[in-house]
């Protein structure tokens, strides 16, 4: 009995950091909130945009996000990337049609999913726009008016 109390602070140790890993390395599912928008940056250069408040079209986008299943921690993915979607504080990084990575965290969807990102992308009726500071600070601007 005197050996488990002996070794309790180092399994309390163990089970703290396993459980910190299991929360900083799985996928937070993502809900939709009224009054959000999303910020979709596509490729090839210079970068178009689109800032996107349709809410079945934001919601699609959540849909498709929240079915990706995580692989491994990967690189910061700061080049190299086909879109970027930015919603309520967090960038999802779209490496490829089938690699999502957020705060450094990779994410595999299939390869159809990948697609239909960018067909509610193109069918989106917001404003396309070349990718720049004003995208940026209109996005900023709805965010702080609750649009």
């Amino acid at each position: 009995m005197k050996s488990i109390k002996k070794y309790w602070p180092a399994l309390f140790l163990i089970l703290v950091f396993a459980l910190l890993f299991i929360y900083l390395f799985t996928f937070k599912e993502i809900t939709y909130e009224e009054d959000r928008s999303l910020l979709f940056v596509t490729l090839p250069s210079p970068p178009q945009a689109k800032i996107i408040t349709d809410k079945e079209e934001i919601q699609s986008i959540i849909a498709i996000l929240n079915d990706s299943s995580k692989f491994g921690r990967g690189l910061g993915l700061k080049g190299g990337w086909i879109g970027q979607i930015w919603y309520k504080g967090k960038t999802y990084i779209i490496k490829n049609k089938t690699t999502i990575a957020v705060n450094g965290v990779m994410y595999k969807l299939a390869e159809e999913k990948g697609e239909e990102l960018f067909e509610i992308y193109r069918k989106s009726q917001a404003v396309e726009e070349h990718f720049n500071d004003k995208v940026w600070s209109d996005l900023m601007r709805r965010r702080s008016e609750g649009q």
